[in-house]
């Protein structure tokens, strides 16, 4: 009898065996919304049914004409077809495998529609001065491109694909976290009087309008190990002193602006410097390169030309005094009416006359 038990499992046994040998692969596909003509495609496929370690040849077909073929193994591969021309509208983009087939629709959108979002972000943003509206509407309408100009779908990305996902992505919310007790680390500071003392202790030097600029230029200068926390520290610290002086608000923050983020690119020890270096290291592992990414990062400073530039011009506003255009017309204001805010930006602002 146990013999006989044992037989039968063992038939059972290699009958699903079998059956699973047998069996076509379980293939998907997934074209990502859209691609730009003359690009190359990143079609997602996934295989299932095979043995571990296992491969089979997977055929790619644009139209039912084949443009790409790969031996791959059981899981998700993002592949990458090259040298294909498609024209701009819809395609079936389809794989196929041992008798296997899935297939997705593939849109080709116009080369030139990229360049669409940014503009709109861009030209909204010198309009309505608000960033976040603007960039929201950029990232909207790429979205009703991905989607085939359906409102509804684009605003269905819109929130799951980008902003989700952007506010849940480890990197980014790091940053805000950063921001976030930053700020607030600031803000008690501030309450508890140590933004006033630093004031005190500048005041006696910054006695006129070039002098703070100066001072805000080099205490950015000082504070180099990260731009967000230049950002704050500075711009809180030395806004009652400009003010007094009657520097605008427009000139404080096109100072503090472009020494933040210069000073951070090219100093050896910042919260940039992590994620330089393992761009830096990436790129010299796919080209295998034996190099050291930190060495190469420090040999590039010198050739940083934009943030020295850009630390030198900020010094040379500061000092000599030459501003032109908006900025021109920012610091006449403030000279002549103590306004150190736009009139539509100064209700809650008080004049400096005031401040003093």
């Amino acid at each position: 009898m146990p013999g006989r038990l044992f037989g039968v499992l063992t038939i059972l046994t290699g009958l699903l065996l079998a059956n699973h040998l047998w069996a076509a692969p379980n293939l998907s596909v997934q074209a990502k919304g859209a691609a730009l003509k003359g690009l190359n495609l990143y079609p997602t496929v996934t295989l299932e049914n095979l043995i571990p370690g296992e491969t089979t040849q997977v055929e790619i077909y644009a139209d039912d004409k084949l443009i790409d073929r790969q031996e791959l193994a059981v899981g998700e591969h993002e592949l990458k077809v090259e040298g294909i021309r498609l024209d701009t509208g819809k395609h079936i983009l389809s794989v196929r495998s041992e008798g296997a087939s899935a297939e997705n629709v593939l849109r080709v959108l116009p080369g030139w529609l990229s360049l669409l979002p940014p503009l709109i972000a861009i030209a909204l943003a010198l309009w309505v001065k608000d960033v976040i509206v603007s960039l929201s509407l950029g990232v909207f309408v790429g979205a009703l491109a991905l989607t085939g100009w359906n409102p509804f779908a684009a605003f269905s990305m819109f929130i799951v694909e980008f902003i989700v996902k952007a506010l849940t992505d480890a990197d980014h919310a790091s940053i805000i976290l950063f921001s976030m007790l930053l700020g607030g680390m600031v803000g008690v500071v501030s309450k508890n009087g140590g933004t006033l003392g630093i004031v005190e202790r500048v005041a006696p030097y910054a006695t006129t309008s070039r002098r703070a600029q100066i001072a805000s230029w080099l205490m950015g200068m000082l504070i180099f190990f990260d731009d967000y926390a230049n950002t704050l520290i500075v711009g809180n610290t030395m806004r009652p002193i400009t003010d007094r002086l009657r520097v605008s608000r427009e000139k404080l923050a096109y100072i503090v602006d472009s020494t933040a983020a210069p000073v951070s690119s090219i100093f050896p020890i910042t919260t940039w410097i992590g994620f330089e270096v393992g761009l830096i290291a990436a790129g010299f592992a796919a080209l295998d390169i034996p190099y050291n990414a930190y060495n190469t990062f420090l040999a590039s400073i010198v050739y940083r030309f934009y943030p020295i530039f850009c630390l030198v011009m900020v010094f040379a506003v500061g000092w000599f005094g030459r501003d032109v255009g908006a900025m021109l017309k920012a610091e006449q204001r403030a000279h002549q009416t103590g306004a150190v805010l736009a009139a539509a930006t100064t209700t809650a602002e008080p004049r400096v006359e005031e401040i003093v």
